[in-house]
Order: C-alpha cells, then sequence, then structure tokens
C-alpha cells in the first residue's frame, strides 16, 4: 500500500518529538554536577514537574477553588494564574536542559550575561493611614500626581451637580453607609434625591432612603446565563419586560432621612434597538409620555420637576433598561450600586461604549470601590492574583470614566471564632495588603476600612455595640452610619 502524501511529514514531526522527550529524559540521569564540577545542577524533568504540581496543590490558592463563597470568577483567574505558571516553568527548564547539553561550545560568560536590563516600575511605597490626633484614618494618595481630590474639589466649587457611584458587594447592599454618607454631603454641599436606582428590587423593604416596587421586569447581572455584554454597565445589571408583561417601577421618597423626601430631576436611561414608548408619573398624577425612535445608543427620558414619587412604565419588550436617576441640578449625587457575590472582577469586562455614553449623559465625579468579601476565605493568604486582577479594574474604569477619581476601599474587618471567642479572621490583613498594593500600581486612592472600625479584632468591639450582624461580617444600619462618618471625615480633609 502507498504511503499518503503527508504520512512523512506526520512520522517526521513525531519522530522529532520522540527524540526531544528521549534528550531531556537522558538529560535528567546525567550526572550533570560531578560531570562539571558542580557548575550545572542535576536536572530532572519529572521530578521538577511534580514539584510545581505539588506546590500548586499545597499553595494556598487551592483553598480559594474549593471555597464555594468566593467569586467564580476570581476561582478562574487563579486557575488561569496557576496553569500559565506551572507551564512557564516547565517550559524553563527544558530550555535550561538543552542550553546545557550546548555548554561545551558556548561561552559560559556570554550565557550568564543578559540582553538587556529588566525595567524595575518604582512604585509609591504603602502608607497605611493610622489614626491621627484628630481621630481620622486618611485616605491614601497613590495617584502619580498626588493630586488626590483636586478635580472633585474644583467640581464642588462650580456648583453643579457633583456625582459619586459607590460601587460594592452585600457590604452595602440596601443603601447601607452610603445613605448615610449621602446624607452629610448634601447636608454640606446640597442635593437631593438618591441617585441610581435600579427597576426592581427583590428586598422592597430593606432600603430605607427609598421606597421602591413594581412588577414585570427580567432582571439581568453581569456573568448569568442571557445576560448581554453589550448593556452591561456599572451597577452590572440592566433590565427587560417579561414577555407579553406591561414593566412598572415606583420609587417614592423617605421623609425620615434627610434630603431623599423629594427630588428635582426625575431620569431613566435605556437603549431602545426596536424603538420605545415610556410614561412616567410624577407625585401630582401628571403623565409624561414619550415614544423613542430606534437606536443602538444610549437614550434618555428626564422629567425636570420636584416630586415625592415617580412611576414609570413601558411595554415595549426589547427595552434594556438600565436604571432611574432620582437627583437634583447641583449639590452632590451619592449612588449605592450593589451586586451580592462579586469580587468586582467583573467591572473590568465592562462594555466601554455602553459606558461612554452613560457617562457623556451622567458625569461621574468619583468611584469608590468597596470589594473583598467574596474574594476572601480563612485559610487564604496570597491574595496577589486579586490584586493583579483589580489593577485591571481600575485602569479600565479610568479608561470608561476618565473624569472620575477612583478610591479602592480595603475590606471591612470579618471576625470568626477560635476557641469560642470572636477575633478577627487571620486573614484579612493579607487581604487589605492585597487592595493597597493594587491602588499603588493602578495609580489610584486608598482607605483602610478595617483601620477605621477600629484595626485588628475591631469585630469584636463592633459585635457588642450591635455595629455589625451576626455572621460577624456585614454591617448594620447602625454600623454603616458610624462608617460614613469616618469616610466623611476622611473625605473632608482630604478635600481641604
Amino acid at each position: 500500500m502507498s504511503r499518503r502524501p503527508n504520512d512523512s511529514a506526520q512520522w517526521r514531526t513525531a519522530f522529532a518529538v520522540i527524540t526531544a522527550v528521549a534528550i531531556v529524559a537522558f538529560v535528567s540521569v546525567l550526572p550533570l554536577r560531578k560531570l562539571t564540577d558542580g557548575l550545572i545542577d542535576d536536572y530532572n524533568l519529572l521530578a521538577d514537574v511534580s514539584a510545581v504540581i505539588e506546590s500548586q496543590e499545597q499553595s494556598d490558592t487551592i483553598d480559594v477553588l474549593q471555597d464555594e463563597a468566593i467569586d467564580p470568577l476570581l476561582r478562574k483567574a487563579i486557575a488561569e494564574s496557576r496553569d500559565a505558571a506551572t507551564n512557564k516553568t516547565v517550559a524553563a527548564r527544558v530550555d535550561s536542559a538543552f542550553a546545557a547539553m550546548t555548554l561545551h561550545t558556548t561561552d559560559s560568560a556570554a550565557m550568564t550575561k543578559p540582553d538587556a536590563q529588566d525595567t524595575v516600575v518604582s512604585l509609591p511605597d504603602a502608607q497605611p493611614a493610622l489614626r491621627d490626633e484628630n481621630g481620622i484614618v486618611a485616605i491614601e494618595d497613590y495617584t502619580l500626581s498626588k493630586s488626590g481630590l483636586s478635580a472633585m474639589r474644583s467640581a464642588l466649587m462650580s456648583g453643579r451637580m457633583v456625582r459619586i457611584a459607590v460601587v460594592g458587594d452585600s457590604y452595602i447592599e440596601g443603601d447601607i453607609f452610603t445613605q448615610d454618607l449621602r446624607e452629610k454631603l448634601q447636608s454640606r454641599f446640597g442635593g437631593s434625591g438618591v441617585g441610581y436606582v435600579s427597576m426592581h428590587t427583590d428586598f422592597p423593604g430593606f432600603r430605607r432612603s427609598v421606597h421602591q416596587g413594581g412588577s414585570g421586569w427580567n432582571a439581568h447581572k453581569h456573568g448569568e446565563k442571557g445576560t448581554l455584554n453589550a448593556f452591561v454597565g456599572l451597577s452590572q445589571h440592566y433590565f427587560t419586560p417579561k414577555d407579553g408583561a406591561r414593566a412598572l417601577s415606583t420609587y417614592k421618597g423617605d421623609k425620615k432621612i434627610k434630603h431623599v423626601d423629594q427630588w428635582e430631576i426625575s431620569r431613566f436611561l435605556f437603549v431602545a434597538p426596536d424603538g420605545a414608548t415610556v410614561t412616567m408619573t410624577d407625585s401630582d398624577g401628571e403623565n409624561h409620555t414619550s415614544t423613542f425612535a430606534p437606536s443602538s445608543s444610549v437614550q434618555s427620558m428626564v422629567i425636570n420637576k420636584i416630586t415625592g414619587s415617580i412611576s414609570l412604565s413601558t411595554s415595549t419588550s426589547s427595552i434594556k433598561a438600565l436604571g432611574v436617576w432620582l437627583e437634583s441640578s447641583s449639590g452632590v449625587s451619592v449612588e449605592c450600586m450593589s451586586t451580592r457575590g462579586f469580587s468586582g472582577l467583573s467591572l473590568s469586562s465592562l462594555n466601554y461604549d455602553l459606558c461612554r455614553q452613560m457617562d457623556e449623559k451622567l458625569g461621574y465625579d468619583m468611584i469608590i470601590l468597596e470589594f473583598g468579601l467574596n474574594a476572601m476565605s480563612a485559610s487564604q493568604k496570597n491574595y496577589s492574583v486579586y490584586s493583579r486582577e483589580m489593577i485591571k479594574v481600575i485602569r479600565h474604569l479610568r479608561e470608561c470614566f476618565p473624569s472620575a477619581s477612583i478610591i479602592l476601599m480595603g475590606v471591612g474587618d470579618r471576625g470568626q471564632k477560635r476557641g469560642g471567642e470572636l477575633h478577627s479572621m487571620s486573614t484579612v490583613g493579607n487581604m487589605v495588603s492585597a487592595q493597597r498594593d493594587a491602588a499603588r500600581e493602578a495609580g489610584c486612592l486608598f482607605w483602610d476600612i478595617r483601620e477605621a472600625q477600629g484595626g485588628n479584632d475591631a469585630v469584636v468591639e463592633w459585635s457588642r455595640k450591635g455595629l455589625i450582624g451576626k455572621d460577624y461580617t456585614h454591617m448594620s444600619h447602625k454600623g454603616g452610619k458610624v462608617l460614613a462618618e469616618e469616610f466623611y471625615n476622611a473625605l473632608m480633609m482630604q478635600l481641604q
């Protein structure tokens, strides 16, 4: 039987691979140290590969992969990092084996001389902020120009509305912390309303600053099956009407909290690829109905009228609702954008075009990132992968929202019982250090929540005072108020 034309090439490839493996295996059994008078260490490919695998299996990162509470995006990033490290180490060992085989024909000095000097990037020194003589834990400034919040300071002096987004996980869910920070800033600089609110909530009574209701919406969260990344913005959610349903959202201000019982502007942002008809009704019962042409870009419907409630409805099934903003034309708006179970890593894949279009309509002056709970476990000590991924997040947000100052917050204190006594989880400090390193390398601002709470074992006092829940992790509304006071003082000191 005649051999097919490509059989010869395939055989040569297979022979080359077999030969390479045989050579490496042969080198592995040679007493290289003895033959070269100690110049070259003995080399064993299989031992090196097994050592790499063993070290990975024994490393702290394996605990993250097995912890169901950890954000799946982080588990994926750790797995990819582990595989890349293994492949890189094996490749380097194979290269060194072949280099050793040709040692007798190569000048050893030339081999050890690097072709080029490694470029060393000098990062600013870590400046952990301890409580000063005024009782303030300062915001650490790792920006390249040390400009801090100069842009924010200018915005506050301009007379226009200044917009702050606090993006985080369940730690701030229900407007905890942001509710009290908003009240303080609006009392000092003016402003009204709660800013961003979603189209629907599964826990309508949990949030105190706005009473939200409605029906007929499907919620789409980043990373979930069926979610289209083209419509995922800073809130990491968008909403669509249920099939055949009239989608309705209702919002009413709260009189017990300052500045949120009424607002001046009601704004609805959306994408309507097939066009849309939207009706908004204010507290006087006046209907405002608008019809929009088909567009793949972000559109908005704005009602400029002081009102204490607003309802929004649409029966356009193809509309992608991005959210409602309840605010004023001046002062400060503080928005709470929380997503339960997220580590923050999903922010690195936000749709750039969508974010830029939304920023043109809204104009963000500051983005505060509060994450870490869903990236931390009691056995995990090495958070270098998380730190590296958060650097990507910060850089991407800077591209999407170029006018916004970015503050990364260190994770709050988290407790666990040891020997029947409550203490800080031993790895919280490791996470805070990793987050501070991310801020340093990305060149943004950093604020240490844990230090502001009282440092190591702060969870003990916070638990005793009812500032933290029975899970020794999440703040109560009372605890959020205390933390908001701490951050407000730090922010005012930075803005002086």
